[in-house]
């Protein structure tokens, strides 16, 4: 006999699907506006909302309908944003960044928030490092760490940063480039998300 749903499961599955369909429209608009900024093609607008959707099915299969979903949603619809403006022209805009310490500031205590801008300033410090020794980095890559560090802290942060640095390598060593610099943030992105994923979100 088929299991009936009651009511409280049928409202659980209903804001699921509302959770995803409204993370999958927000990233059709966020793809439209990212393509006419950075001359993008049809491509982008259909690939971003298709990832988005399996990424927010994924974090609400995981998180539930919960504040971690929210946040990896939101941190999923960034990082696709932070990663094509790198991949386009080497620059994502300050505002990116910003928007990510906000929503690492979602379901946080006020007492909880010198602690992360401390694990902000920790995690980012490699690559600031590296940054001052004239090094092919830019700035958007250690903010872009430094924002990320701010919400998942600084095991997370330090485990999403290595890791996005040996699929980097990897990645580069496999297809022999030889420039003296290539986009970061899709590998640090990419690391994050999966860090986000498994260790469990905010």
């Amino acid at each position: 006999m088929d299991e009936i749903l009651t009511e409280p499961q049928l409202l659980g599955w209903m804001q699921s699907l509302g959770f995803v369909v409204s993370s999958t429209a927000v990233a059709w608009l966020v793809s439209g506006w990212a393509a006419d900024r950075w001359s993008g093609s049809w491509r982008v607008r259909a690939m971003v909302p298709a990832l988005m959707a399996l990424w927010t099915v994924a974090v609400v299969l995981r998180f539930g309908c919960t504040v971690p979903a929210m946040a990896g949603a939101l941190y999923g619809i960034l990082a696709v944003s932070a990663s094509y403006a790198d991949l386009r022209c080497r620059e994502v805009d300050d505002y990116i960044h910003l928007m990510l310490l906000l929503v690492g500031l979602l379901g946080t205590q006020p007492q909880q928030v010198p602690a992360m801008a401390l694990a902000a300033v920790v995690v980012s410090l490699p690559l600031l490092v590296v940054a001052l020794c004239h090094c092919p980095l830019g700035g958007a890559d250690v903010k872009y760490t430094a924002a990320f560090g701010f919400g998942v802290g600084v095991v997370d942060g330090m485990a999403g940063l290595l890791l996005g640095l040996v699929l980097a390598i990897v990645h580069q060593s496999v297809l022999k480039k030889r420039e003296p610099g290539f986009p970061l943030i899709p590998y640090l992105s990419g690391a994050y998300l999966l860090v986000y994923f498994v260790r469990g979100g905010v």
